[in-house]
């Protein structure tokens, strides 16, 4: 990349986070107080945003199962997904072997109906339909799983707090999965870089000219 290439390509991202922090706010003044009627409303008709589908999307599930930092073991014991929607990265997941007990969890009935539906030949797939901030299953994990779900929270302390809950639910030296669009993940991610018990394993950012995202690594310190 020439200076003056990277250089533009820097205000584009300046730009593009300027906005998205703004989207970010503004999301969170609509979503907070509708809650799970809100994702309910968003999954009145299945797969709204064509996750099944979209070359984009199935892209970034199999980009981030690559970036999965390999197990000793060839798979994880006990792995949570948060915000799984309709199960289609779970069946991805699933399929790979990478998961011995997969637990998926979706704050929208329909989601995680149909996500039980999809997944209903996995004898190692559990799907709970829960609000995670307020009741995250039980247990720790080896992997935990998060994707797109972050942005719509609406508020930093939103972000400390399931921050703090993803902590609580990995062990000691269990890692933490993230993805989101880029360069919004550099300010999502801000409680999760700075938070004691968590260690930046690696970053991966796909210049996707559909939407640039991320697939960030976190690891709970031991």
């Amino acid at each position: 990349m020439t200076p003056s290439s990277e250089l533009s390509q820097q205000m584009r991202d300046r730009l593009r986070l300027t906005y998205d922090i703004a989207d970010f706010y503004g999301i969170g003044l609509l979503t907070r107080p509708l809650n799970r009627l809100f994702w309910s409303f968003r999954y009145r008709k299945p797969d709204p945003w064509n996750y099944e589908k979209s070359p984009y999307e199935l892209r970034k599930y199999q980009v981030t199962l690559d970036q999965l930092p390999t197990h000793k073991g060839g798979s994880y014991d006990r792995v949570l997904e948060v915000a799984c929607g309709e199960g289609v990265f779970t069946e991805m997941l699933a399929r790979s072997g990478k998961a011995r007990t997969l637990i998926a969890t979706d704050i929208a009935p329909e989601a995680a109906d149909r996500a039980r539906r999809r997944l209903h030949d996995f004898a190692n797939v559990t799907v709970e339909c829960n609000d995670f901030l307020r009741a995250p299953p039980a247990g720790l994990f080896e992997l935990v799983f998060c994707a797109e779900m972050l942005s719509h929270l609406g508020s930093m302390a939103r972000l400390k707090a399931i921050a703090e809950q993803f902590v609580g639910r990995l062990e000691p030296g269990g890692w933490l999965v993230l993805v989101d669009s880029f360069p919004k993940s550099r300010f999502l991610y801000r409680p999760f870089r700075s938070h004691p018990q968590l260690a930046l394993h690696k970053e991966h950012i796909e210049r996707d000219p559909t939407r640039p995202y991320a697939v960030t690594i976190f690891q709970r310190r031991p």
